[in-house]
């Protein structure tokens, strides 16, 4: 069986990873010379989003092996309307840097992976 992937984002190197671990070696083209956005800049995952899952980190690791390191943790989210100002504070997600720098996310996956990706490559579905 042969597997392409196109894109080597967060999705396209989660994909490959998941194949990998299953003893598929699939072909990643990425149109741009390396992986990750262009722009430097933090995300935020939050917990909130996952229910029931407690902790994606933990969750992440323990069911994919995927031993991925945050920015920080996010403890506080502060929102601003016209009219009020709130706030939720806990355990809420954590931060992650995304982009091209080595401690971004698509760094880590990139990290992980045994399959080598073909940069500068402009690949078509059709083809």
């Amino acid at each position: 069986m042969r597997i392409a992937i196109i894109g080597a984002g967060v999705s396209g190197l989660a994909c490959a990873l998941e194949l990998e671990r299953h003893g598929i070696t699939p072909a990643i083209f990425e149109q741009r010379n390396r992986s990750g956005e262009v722009f430097a800049h933090v995300a935020g995952i939050l917990q909130l989003m996952n229910r029931p899952i407690k902790d994606q980190l933990s969750y992440l690791y323990r069911r994919l092996k995927l031993p991925l390191r945050p920015l920080a943790p996010l403890k506080r989210i502060i929102m601003h309307t016209p009219n009020t100002t709130g706030s939720i504070t806990g355990r809420l997600g954590y931060l992650f840097l995304r982009g091209q720098d080595e401690g971004s996310l698509e760094s880590q996956l990139f990290n992980l992976l045994r399959t080598p990706v073909f940069y500068n490559h402009y690949a078509d579905w059709r083809e």
